[in-house]
Parts: structure tokens; C-alpha cells; sequence
């Protein structure tokens, strides 16, 4: 539920950006607000759940299992250089993925 209400946010700052800006040309980089918008759509490969590794064009369960087990990755382009796929199903799937980085769990203060 929380990941819904932040996209439908995401996108409402992105309409109310497009309303308020003049037009940019396509040659320009996107806004901040546009790459989480559309890094909400892909796969991070550091939190899915085997399911949603799989439904990845050719991500198997053998995969996605390779996947899991080799987290966390600094960036998407480790499953290539860590040889967790190959570089044909790197291609087939880097543009459907992005790889957040995960945030350390901090220990709970000790009770003193």
C-alpha cells in the first residue's frame, strides 16, 4: 500500500513538473523526479522476491535464485560482472531492472 501511495505521488509531482516547466528538449536529462518515477516500474534486484525476479523476460527460477543469493548489489551492472547471468540475458533484462542500494539495519540501542 505505502509503495502505491508514493508512486501515485510521484506521478502527481511529475504532472504538476510538466505543467508548471516549459517543454524540454528530449536530448535533455531527466529530472530527479522523472528517474523515480520511472525506476518505480522496474525490478530491484537487491528486494524482489523470486516471483518477481522470474517474470523477467528468461529469468528462471535457477536464476532468480542466483540472483537472491548474490545480493546486495552496488549496481546493476554487478549480475554481469559477478557472472550471476549471462550477457545475452543481461541484455534482455538490464532496462526491466535497477539495483537500490539497501540500507544497513541499525542494532537496537543495548539496554543499559
Amino acid at each position: 500500500m505505502r509503495h502505491f501511495l508514493f508512486v501515485i505521488l510521484i506521478l502527481t509531482a511529475v504532472a504538476s513538473a510538466q505543467t508548471t516547466q516549459p517543454q524540454q528538449s528530449s536530448s535533455q536529462t531527466q529530472t530527479i523526479a522523472q528517474r523515480i518515477a520511472a525506476d518505480a516500474a522496474k525490478v530491484d534486484v537487491n528486494t524482489a522476491t523470486a516471483q518477481q525476479l522470474m517474470s523477467l523476460p528468461g529469468v528462471t527460477d535457477m536464476f532468480a535464485a542466483r540472483i537472491i543469493a548474490g545480493r546486495p548489489y552496488k549496481s546493476k551492472l554487478d549480475l554481469l560482472r559477478r557472472g550471476v547471468v549471462s550477457a545475452n540475458l543481461y541484455s534482455r533484462i538490464s532496462e526491466k531492472i535497477v539495483a537500490h542500494r539497501v540500507k544497513p539495519t541499525t542494532p537496537p540501542a543495548a539496554a543499559k
